[in-house]
């Protein structure tokens, strides 16, 4: 199956890469609210005296990380990276900062030598395989005219 364009006009290309963008911008989206909701919030301890306290918790192997302190959550981004290139993740890409802390969503992804993975990316990717291209369609489809 696929697609045949009788108008190839400049003018009508122009309106299928401006959907395609529509479909990539709502698609990124998606992905982006998966991963952030991939994370379960800590759990919070009642200490002595009904105080609440935070210590540090950490999730399974294999799971997704907790959400601690909303770091990673925040640094999550999505858009356009390039010209027909979009991208779901961390802000500061998945390597070593400018200040010379690492960015920990990639370590939390794959793991380390001394911590095994809590992937929180590639499940919400994964998962949600034909919900991703459902938001692509709808985006590209109200962009030109064709629903919601």
């Amino acid at each position: 199956m696929g697609v045949v364009y009788t108008d190839k006009s400049d003018a009508f290309l122009k309106r299928v890469e401006k959907a395609a963008e529509s479909g990539l911008d709502r698609a990124t989206l998606f992905v982006s609210t998966e991963m952030s909701e991939s994370m379960p919030d800590a759990p919070v301890p009642t200490g002595e005296g009904g105080w609440k306290t935070r210590t540090n918790f950490h999730s399974a192997p294999g799971r997704p990380p907790w959400a601690q302190s909303g770091n990673l959550r925040r640094n999550l981004a999505n858009g356009r990276v390039s010209r027909l290139k979009w991208a779901a993740g961390t802000i500061r890409g998945m390597t070593m900062t400018d200040d010379g802390k690492y960015n920990y969503g990639l370590l939390l992804e794959f793991g380390t030598s001394k911590m095994a993975a809590r992937p929180w990316a590639r499940p919400a990717i994964n998962n949600n395989r034909i919900r991703i291209g459902k938001e692509f369609i709808k985006g590209f489809q109200a962009s030109m005219g064709g629903g919601t």
